[in-house]
């Protein structure tokens, strides 16, 4: 196709997601969106991705029983999670507690 020609929208949006860091961004947040899918719906209440760092999912818990207990699915956590990657794959989780203020909005708001 010529660039005098014009392009389809769903082919320009294609080429950017994969090969823009805004659609890698676009790609990863299908976990947050299937995270009761990837989790299962006993885990996922109690656990939430926060963020992708270098190949590592971080997923925030609730306490240290749900810590626990979330540890022995990370392989299957993994898995389930790259089926919604294309470009860089998982290979860790990081499991953090959840903070108190990340739970509750400060006093002032709204």
């Amino acid at each position: 196709m010529s660039r005098d020609e014009p392009q389809d929208i769903s082919e320009i949006l294609k080429e950017l997601k994969a090969t823009t860091d805004l659609g890698q961004r676009l790609e990863e947040a299908e976990i947050w969106e299937h995270w009761e899918e990837i989790a299962g719906p006993e885990f996922a209440p109690h656990a939430a991705p926060v963020a992708i760092r270098e190949g590592t999912l971080v997923i925030a818990v609730d306490s240290p029983v749900w810590m626990h207990k979330i540890s022995y699915k990370k392989s299957e956590i993994i898995d389930k999670s790259n089926k919604f990657l294309s470009r860089e794959k998982l290979s860790e989780i990081f499991l953090a507690l959840r903070s108190e203020a990340d739970e509750k909005p400060p006093e002032n708001s709204l």
